[in-house]
């Protein structure tokens, strides 16, 4: 039972990963047509897709824009609640607008080294 526990938890990673490469396709396209990806002051604007699974009613992942400016952003998956296992802001993913992907595999609530990537 474990070990299908683990393979569903990377099945829904997986899953997140691709939402949050959608998500970066939506913010290039908003760049090529207004020359920036985020205009204004203030807070960050909520992520084009903001949860992930797109299709079905049981969502395990929050989309954020954590940090924004006319050239740059990073968006951040954080699990909630069955595949929140290591607590709040724990386990999540970060995906660049250089496409530096990053995971948080040690639990830790932070992005260290041997964490710029999804593997």
């Amino acid at each position: 039972m474990p070990s299908y526990q683990e393979y569903v938890y990377k099945t829904r990673r997986g899953d997140v990963q691709g939402v949050l490469l959608q998500n970066a396709q939506l913010l290039e396209r908003r760049y090529t047509t207004n020359n920036a990806y985020f205009t204004g002051a203030g807070a960050c604007p909520a992520a084009p897709i903001s949860q992930s699974p797109v299709d079905g009613a049981t969502k395990y992942y929050n989309i954020t824009v954590t940090q924004c400016t006319a050239e740059a952003y990073v968006l951040r998956a954080s699990p909630i609640g069955v595949q929140q296992r290591y607590g709040a802001n724990k386990d999540f993913l970060e995906l660049t607008s250089a496409g530096v992907r990053s995971w948080d595999k040690n639990h830790d609530g932070a992005i260290g080294s041997g964490e710029s990537s999804w593997k």
